[in-house]
């Protein structure tokens, strides 16, 4: 694998040491896996833009995700609200 670098190497980079070549490579490579990362970190959205609350698609204007206080033997449920959360 090493070998086959170092040939690409030798016929890419005219005038530039494989020292460099290699050094420029792997830079590009750590930009593009910065990249990858911080295009990973952004929040998904879903149909269209709207916001999930727990697996629930909320109407447009429900911007916030609540849940009940139920029982421990029922569970908690969450719902979407246009108004914060009691």
């Amino acid at each position: 694998m090493l070998e086959k670098l170092n040939q690409i190497a030798e016929r890419a980079a005219t005038g530039v040491s494989r020292r460099e070549f290699l050094g420029r490579l792997g830079r590009g490579a750590a930009g593009a896996a910065g990249a990858l990362g911080g295009w990973l970190m952004l929040p998904r959205t879903a149909q269209a833009g709207r916001r999930l609350c727990h697996g629930i698609v909320c109407g447009p204007n429900e911007i916030y995700c609540c849940h009940s206080h139920d029982t421990i033997e029922k569970g908690q449920t969450f719902f979407c609200s246009a108004a914060p959360c009691q």
